[in-house]
């Protein structure tokens, strides 16, 4: 597998759904190169070092975009200048570096809700002998916000809390416009059903609009969106999660299908339904 061409400047390693593996980043500067995140495991990790070697490039940084094992677990098996990530992702890497990890520790997390089932499977299935698990801190932490000059291009490494992971960073290359997103669109995954907040989910919206981005990727997304695209997708969250609030401050909430069609000006698709449910179960949680 090698890195694909989003611009000039930015590439990126795609993942692997099967495996739950995220797309790998590498912002390439005039002086430095810069890796979004370490990947699920040693395996990624080195892959994504081989194709960054056919771009003439080896990483100078590695930042996180959040604490969860697919990004995080590969981190071992990089040697860069400098690891960081925001303080809360240093914090929660640290509590599961002092985890047991073997099948019945990682079942007994599962059932008592500290480990999503989703996640548990998908550990399981990357590392079937748990006891391989070897979880790096990275070297540095930042609060809010870190501005990282590479040469030409200049990335902004910005904290903004979602419901998918509260130390959730996105990172930004001005120059390029190019949004790398991380997996902060994604709903809470440690609980029963997967949902958004209605105020944390307009809230991420309005800071993700500001970016103003021409390019943008998710962690799991299956290419990298335009201007247009993008836009158009941070409309259809909110709309949703609009509507959705209304209707339940309303009373409306059997009605919320056909309240959805109206905003839409179309027949709903699985995707706008599984998005509704997801923030319908905000309230109840």
């Amino acid at each position: 597998m090698d890195f694909q061409k989003i611009t000039n400047r930015i590439w990126y390693f795609p993942g692997d759904p099967e495996r739950d593996w995220p797309n790998i980043v590498a912002f390439l500067g005039d002086d430095k190169t810069l890796i979004a995140d370490g990947g699920a495991s040693p395996e990624q990790a080195r892959q994504v070092q081989k194709a960054l070697e056919k771009l003439g490039r080896k990483a100078d940084y590695l930042v996180l975009t959040h604490w969860h094992w697919d990004h995080s677990f590969g981190l071992c098996a990089w040697e860069v200048t400098e690891t960081m990530a925001q303080e809360k992702t240093v914090a929660l890497l640290e509590e599961q570096r002092n985890y047991e990890w073997n099948d019945d520790a990682l079942y007994w997390r599962m059932e008592q809700g500290i480990e999503s089932e989703f996640t548990a499977r998908m550990i399981k299935k990357e590392y079937p002998d748990l006891s391989r698990v070897n979880i790096a801190l990275p070297g540095r932490y930042f609060t809010e916000e870190e501005e990282i000059d590479l040469g030409g291009l200049t990335l902004s490494v910005r904290h903004i809390p979602c419901d998918h992971a509260l130390d959730h960073t996105v990172l930004f290359a001005r120059e390029e416009k190019f949004l790398f997103l991380g997996d902060c669109l994604n709903e809470n995954i440690y609980c029963e059903s997967w949902h958004y907040t209605h105020g944390r989910l307009a809230v991420l919206i309005d800071r993700l609009r500001d970016f103003n981005a021409d390019l943008a990727l998710e962690s799991h997304g299956e290419e990298p969106l335009g201007r247009v695209e993008f836009i158009d997708l941070l409309w259809q969250l909110q709309t949703v999660n609009e509507t959705v609030r209304a209707a339940v401050e309303g009373g409306r909430t059997g009605e919320l299908e056909t309240l959805l069609e109206e905003a839409f000006e179309r027949p709903l698709v699985e995707s706008d339904l599984e998005l509704m449910k997801a923030c319908l179960y905000g309230y109840y949680q």
